[in-house]
């Protein structure tokens, strides 16, 4: 498929790194790696939150400066656009870029034109168009060229982006958690690509914090910790439980992520249920132009209810939840009711904000404010992204009892953009809480954390659902992402014509 790894020789040294070291201010983030990274190898780089992955691969994409040491490069890797690179935030940007063009249009009348996936691939370099059709066919997505990417699903947009990234004829693939988001069919289908483009010869680097998203082609995995190598080798070598258990909390797998969660939290008194349901759509219908993503969707979240939302992508949860937060303006030509107030009757959109608490993706995109991770919490209170009102001594006391329940104190006292993403999801899950809202709306809450901080929030959402008056609404495609406060489930089901069909069903922990 790629053409550049078949000039490179077997054995020779693609990147090479000596007693590299790096800051972010005055702290040190990675210390003194010796690395190799040779032609006829592709690697893994996997470790916990907070180890240094991230500025690892800005460091190999010459987007950060080191102040130690030395990185030695292949003349095919000199200049970092021969490094092809594939992230969820990459993506995310993407989402964000297409939705300002959306508001502009609702709110100017005037029409904004959207990207293609063609015009996508294409306005950075044009090798020729018989070469994209040719990467279009083998990636299986001729079908999409011409198909504006507001329509896509999560996982058209990842096959765009790989598209993308082979179209430019890498030396090296770097896979930035690529799996993240995506169905069970997308990462069937993604893990096969994976697994071919390095049999066909290309170098590939995946950064992950799963291991069982290591395809079998990978021949090598580096693990970070702390900013350090933890342990480097050929796949057998490092995924294997002894050095697992070493590089996560070593008594992880005893039961230190439960015990942790039985430290206090500051959860609110009991308070009564709530006397209208949160939720009530009436044959809610949104589409896109031509494409329906919500056809006639009849749903009621009844008061105690927690729910879990789950379907391929493209089959509407995301939408989903914009409708319920007031973030999507096809909320106000439907019958949607939150807490009983009518869409488009007069609420108060900050009002009901009040009453929900949000984790996601596109919110995580949103928040790119350089403060300090304890504003970033206290932000919660006011709905606000950035920290611009005074809290009182209460909010301060509840935002620091949260902190310290969840052993953040670290990360709040830390500045916010120089936090991983992981470390940055943990900062607006406690920023989601700390209002205590009625209605606690996660999507995808687990997505770039690693196993130890997936299994705390888990059981801390559970105890939220289990222990307080907050109803939960949980979003995801990981099927290990297993919860015993859930009551209800809303599967989108795949229909021959294309669409998703709503299936409602009683949780196997309901009485």
């Amino acid at each position: 498929m790629p053409d550049s790894a078949s000039v490179l020789q077997t054995g020779m040294a693609l990147l090479a790194l000596e007693n590299v070291s790096t800051r972010l201010g005055a702290n040190e983030v990675l210390s003194k790696l010796n690395w190799t990274f040779r032609t006829g190898e592709s690697w893994a780089l996997i470790g916990p939150n907070g180890a240094g992955k991230t500025m690892l691969v800005q460091v190999l994409l010459q987007r950060r400066p080191y102040f130690q040491g030395t990185i030695r490069r292949h003349p095919e890797l000199l200049k970092p656009e021969r490094i092809g690179y594939v992230s969820l935030h990459q993506q995310k940007q993407l989402i964000a870029r297409e939705e300002r063009k959306e508001r502009w249009e609702d709110y100017s009348g005037k029409e904004q034109a959207g990207l293609t996936c063609r015009e996508l691939i294409t306005e950075e370099s044009n090798p020729g168009p018989q070469r994209l059709e040719l990467l279009a066919a083998q990636l299986q997505m001729d079908d999409l060229l011409e198909c504006p990417l507001r329509q896509f699903s999560n996982g058209e947009l990842r096959k765009t982006l790989l598209l993308r990234a082979l179209f430019a004829d890498p030396a090296l693939l770097l896979f930035d958690e690529p799996f993240d988001g995506l169905d069970a069919n997308s990462t069937a289908w993604l893990k096969q690509t994976l697994g071919s483009l390095i049999q066909n010869g290309l170098p590939v680097l995946l950064v992950t914090h799963r291991t069982d998203e290591v395809v079998p082609e990978i021949s090598h995995v580096l693990a970070l910790k702390a900013g350090r190598i933890f342990k480097q080798g050929s796949q057998q070598e490092v995924l294997c439980e002894k050095v697992l258990r070493g590089l996560y909390d070593p008594t992880f797998v005893q039961g230190s992520a439960h015990a942790k969660l039985k430290r206090p939290l500051p959860l609110p008194e009991t308070a009564s249920p709530l006397a209208e349901p949160p939720v009530v759509m009436c044959n809610v219908t949104v589409r896109y132009g031509e494409k329906v993503v919500l056809n006639g969707l009849d749903w009621t979240v009844h008061s105690k209810e927690n729910w879990r939302v789950v379907g391929p992508n493209g089959a509407g949860k995301s939408t989903l939840l914009n409708l319920i937060c007031g973030e999507h303006l096809q909320a106000y030509s439907n019958d949607i009711r939150i807490f009983g107030h009518k869409r488009g009757s007069g609420e108060s959109i900050w009002d009901l904000k009040q009453r929900i608490g949000l984790v996601s993706s596109e919110f995580q995109v949103k928040y790119r404010n350089e403060i300090q991770g304890r504003h970033v919490v206290l932000s919660g209170f006011f709905d606000s992204i950035g920290l611009y009102r005074q809290a009182s001594p209460v909010q301060r006391a509840q935002a620091e009892a949260w902190v310290a329940a969840l052993g953040l104190e670290t990360l709040a006292a830390g500045e916010y953009q120089k936090l991983s993403y992981g470390q940055q999801r943990l900062l607006l899950l406690v920023r989601a809480l700390v209002k205590h809202p009625e209605l606690l709306i996660l999507d995808e809450p687990c997505q770039g954390l690693d196993p130890q901080n997936r299994e705390r929030i888990l059981r801390l959402v559970d105890r939220i659902g289990h222990e307080t008056a907050t109803q939960v609404l949980y979003i995801t495609h990981a099927s290990e992402d297993t919860l015993t406060c859930i009551d209800r489930i809303l599967r989108f089901v795949p229909q021959a014509d294309g669409g998703f069909c709503p299936q409602f069903e009683q949780s196997a922990n309901s009485s």
